[in-house]
């Protein structure tokens, strides 16, 4: 504690006092720029806490009305929207298989309007070979006698001899694994090779010949595989050309067949070339090569 004068009558009076016991003033000790440093200090507290508080009142997570669900994009002649919608698909699949066969036996049965985006995914049929019924049977062979990957490698090098030229690609991701650990990947590889021969795309093209003329070439991830009940799961990944710019783009072509019946794995690309002529324009893409 300490004396001091009051402020307003000027008698002396503890510093800390509540009334000036002359005239009765409060807290006769505070000077006014007591006053003032009081009312900054109160006046910076004070800021703080609204600060803090609006803070957290903007941190709390709030209500969100949940829009309606947006209708499907509908068909368009503006190439450029078209190509910035697709290269946005990416479908995430394994690779899978798909080979040629001659002739037209993959019929159209559904899909989508004109390939318009966000459509129905194409489904179309492909009938189930004599030797496919014998392999899919005898899976998994591990036994003499039975129909394995060489008997059914060699019906298909039978059948399409220009499928028995084709070397199987090793990718980077393959390169050093020995040879007993390639087979499978071999075996899905030339399997694919013979569905694409027999699936015909609407540009007239079967895919085999789309992959072998338009892409950049054939990879070891292009594959077709089974599942445990015996289904199969085609994927391609043709590497093309923008339009726009000449630079590589890779897409993704992704099947999956169930018995005859095979379903596009989505409305996109995938679609397209099964329903759409121009299916390369309308996702602002050329052949990998102009030849």
């Amino acid at each position: 504690m300490g004396i001091t004068t009051c402020r307003t009558c000027g008698k002396d009076v503890d510093s800390n006092a509540k009334t000036c016991p002359g005239c009765g003033a409060k807290n006769p000790g505070l000077k006014p720029k007591d006053m003032v440093v009081r009312i900054i200090v109160f006046v910076i507290i004070v800021g703080g806490i609204t600060k803090c508080t609006l803070s957290d009142d903007k941190d709390k997570p709030t209500a969100v009305t949940q829009p309606a669900a947006a209708a499907q994009p509908t068909d368009t002649n503006d190439a450029s929207s078209n190509a910035q919608l697709v290269n946005n698909e990416r479908d995430d699949a394994k690779p899978q298989f798909d080979t040629g066969l001659r002739g037209p036996d993959a019929k159209i049965m559904s899909g989508a309007n004109n390939g318009s985006a966000g459509g129905k995914a194409a489904q179309f049929e492909l009938p189930i070979s004599d030797d496919e019924a014998k392999y899919l049977s005898d899976m998994p062979c591990q036994e003499n006698g039975c129909y394995g990957n060489r008997d059914f490698y060699r019906f298909i090098t039978k059948t399409y001899p220009d499928i028995g030229n084709i070397a199987f690609p090793k990718d980077k991701a393959l390169k050093g694994l020995p040879e007993d650990e390639l087979e499978p990947f071999k075996n899905d590889f030339y399997r694919a090779l013979y569905l694409a021969k027999r699936i015909n795309l609407a540009n007239g093209q079967t895919l085999f010949d789309f992959m072998e003329k338009c892409s950049k070439g054939f990879g070891s991830t292009d594959q077709a595989s089974f599942n445990l009940e015996k289904n199969e799961s085609i994927q391609f990944f043709p590497v093309l050309r923008r339009l726009d710019n000449g630079k590589e783009e890779d897409m993704q072509i992704l099947f999956d067949r169930t018995g005859a019946k095979v379903t596009a794995r989505s409305p996109w690309f995938s679609t397209h070339i099964i329903q759409d002529q121009d299916f390369l324009a309308q996702h602002g893409l050329r052949c990998w090569s102009k030849s």
